[in-house]
């Protein structure tokens, strides 16, 4: 598990740990019989391993945790055991007053997971913690040395004091990163790490095997945390630039959203490293990873378009002057889903991409609410949250995904009967397509492979090959849902209320699986 996180998941963080040096520390803290005592190591270090193991089990496919011997179930119960266990494992350390780097890379490396359990708040509280303690160790004041100039002449104990450098400076700016993103997902933006608070230089790019220099464009975990560093940063410019726009009258403040949207197309135009640009094409020696960071890079910057026009989309439905919002909001939430037709089977799964999927669907449902025709872009519109449904429900593990499922269902079944009462209604729709033929009016079917003839070609054949029947409904009432749901209810809120749609069925279905009270135990 600890192999698989680093070949496929540690580039999400930017390389929180140094692969190479953590597999020496596991083979010296394990025994002669394969085991590792954990009354001969550090408390904090076992809060690490406990982390690793967590995000490794629930971040796989459901191909490899079989092969490795759990069930569905006993992949959702381990994971989130062994979370808690890496909760117990810094308290049993005292982390809050020992401070250490593992306590930090322990808590941090649970953001790309915790939701997929359920554990959200919990990780909120934390990473609080983490960021004390990461100034306690100074980590905002890692500035440069002469020997990060010598790599290839460095001695073997000059070369651990390098990497521990640079471990320190990954963790400090995926720290900062992870509280900008944050951050700029809320309604009212706060944060506490300011730019120009800390000295700490940028990682440094070099081999994580050979810790060598690499020629310009080789894909490394730097490259890709440097780059999402800066892309955290000009969102977080943009939340900050809102505030301040705030008193400005309506057409000023559209302007200004103009403006912040050519900004961010630009920066995804021009300052994306070549690696990740899909201008550049993949290499055969490059890691696997290299094509999911793109992908979710894509996904990312279409889902920031959305988030910034968020906020004019109502009135883009009913006011020409705000039309750009609602194309601009609809063909980002196309693209969202188009790099995402289905799961691959070696494809390891991050709660955001399934967080963008959703917001997508929700995105473009909310446009077929808003017409009055079915026309051939509408019946494209159906298909691709039919097609985002698909794609959440071969996620069984993710609580994020088992309610995107619900969430985008209850969605198009409150669409299903606007149509219906259209048509009791005696009035007339105008389904046309673009050679104007006749469209079939959109119906909701019972399962989602029974797709009309015009949506067939768009869904997937099938759900990917798993062993293991997906959660029922009262398996997955386990999950604790704490995720922070309000970009999800916000777009909720433009529903039109004069077509009669209750969004209390929407907040029942996103909230079903949070009966009962928070359990403290993970």
């Amino acid at each position: 598990m600890v192999e698989y996180h680093e070949q496929y998941l540690t580039y999400w963080g930017g390389g929180l740990y140094h692969g190479p040096t953590l597999k020496k520390e596991i083979r010296r803290a394990t025994n002669p019989s394969g085991k590792i005592d954990l009354t001969t190591v550090d408390w904090r270090w076992t809060g690490l391993l406990f982390s690793l193991l967590s995000a490794g089990l629930i971040g796989s496919p459901e191909g490899v945790s079989s092969e490795w011997g759990f069930s569905i179930e006993e992949k959702i119960r381990l994971s989130r055991l062994w979370g808690a266990a890496t909760v117990t494992s810094l308290n049993l350390g005292d982390y809050t007053s020992q401070y250490h780097l593992n306590s930090i890379q322990a808590i941090m490396n649970l953001h790309g997971f915790e939701h997929l359990v359920g554990s959200s708040n919990q990780w909120a509280a934390l990473r609080s913690v983490a960021m004390v303690i990461a100034r306690g160790l100074n980590l905002h004041r890692i500035g440069p040395h002469p020997d990060d100039q010598r790599l290839p002449y460095l001695n073997e104990e000059q070369k651990e004091a390098f990497i521990e450098r640079e471990i320190g400076r990954r963790v400090w700016y995926a720290a900062a990163t992870q509280e900008w993103l944050c951050s700029s997902s809320q309604t009212f933006p706060g944060y506490n790490i300011q730019r120009k608070h800390f000295t700490t230089s940028m990682p440094a790019i070099f081999d994580e095997e050979t810790v060598l220099p690499v020629e310009e464009g080789t894909p490394t975990f730097a490259v890709v945390g440097n780059y999402f560093f800066e892309y955290a940063y000009l969102l977080l410019q943009f939340g900050d630039a809102m505030l301040e726009a705030e008193n400005l009258d309506e057409n000023s403040r559209y302007n200004f959203i103009l403006k912040w949207d050519g900004e961010l197309r630009s920066n995804y135009a021009e300052k994306i490293p070549k690696c990740l640009s899909h201008r550049t094409p993949l290499q055969p020696h490059w890691p696997k990873w290299v094509s999911w960071a793109r992908r979710l890079h894509e996904a990312s910057c279409s889902h920031k378009i959305i988030m910034i026009h968020q906020s004019f989309l109502t009135k883009s439905f009913k006011d020409v002057r705000y039309t750009y919002s609602r194309w601009a909001c609809a063909t980002a939430a196309r693209h969202v889903l188009s790099l995402y037709p289905k799961r691959d089977p070696d494809e390891p799964q991050f709660w955001v991409e399934q967080a963008f999927s959703i917001t997508a669907g929700i995105c473009l449902i909310l446009d077929l609410f808003h017409r009055n025709d079915f026309n051939a872009e509408a019946q494209e519109y159906l298909a691709c949250v039919k097609r985002a449904v698909v794609y959440l429900a071969s996620f069984p593990t993710s609580s994020v995904a088992n309610h995107g499922v619900r969430v985008l269902t209850s969605l198009l079944q409150e669409y299903t009967k606007k149509v219906e009462a259209v048509r009791s209604n005696g009035q007339t729709t105008r389904p046309t397509t673009s050679q104007g033929a006749t469209a079939q009016m959109p119906q909701l079917p019972k399962g989602f492979e029974n797709a009309s003839l015009g949506e067939v070609g768009s869904l997937p054949p099938a759900l990917p090959a798993n062993p293991e029947i997906p959660l029922s409904n009262d398996a997955t009432s386990a999950f604790n849902f704490d995720i922070d749901m309000m970009e999800f209810e916000d777009l909720l809120d433009i529903l039109p209320t004069e077509m009669g749609v209750d969004t209390n069925a929407f907040y029942d279905g996103m909230l079903s699986a949070s009966n009962g009270a928070y359990n403290p135990g993970w």
